[in-house]
């Protein structure tokens, strides 16, 4: 039986969490946890995808799409 992947808060988890993530993926703890809120970023699924794929999940090809976070100024206009 597969296991369906519906988002990324269920992926981070089905891998283990964030930590392991952020391992997995070379970055920090806290980037892994605004892809809770974000959803997963387009350049993880080559590093995901195949674990995910492993362990018997089956997801979307949207689960991995690509966000832009835009930065904020502060100051002067």
């Amino acid at each position: 039986m597969s296991k369906n992947v519906t988002n990324a808060a269920v992926a981070i988890e089905a891998l283990g969490g964030t930590h392991v993530v952020a391992a997995i993926m070379d970055i920090r703890p806290n980037a892994v946890a605004n892809w809770y809120l974000r959803g997963l970023p387009a350049y993880s699924r080559d590093a995901l995808g195949p674990l995910l794929e492993q362990q018997g999940f089956k997801f979307s090809p949207t689960l991995f799409k690509q966000h832009v976070v835009g930065r904020r100024r502060r100051g002067k206009a």
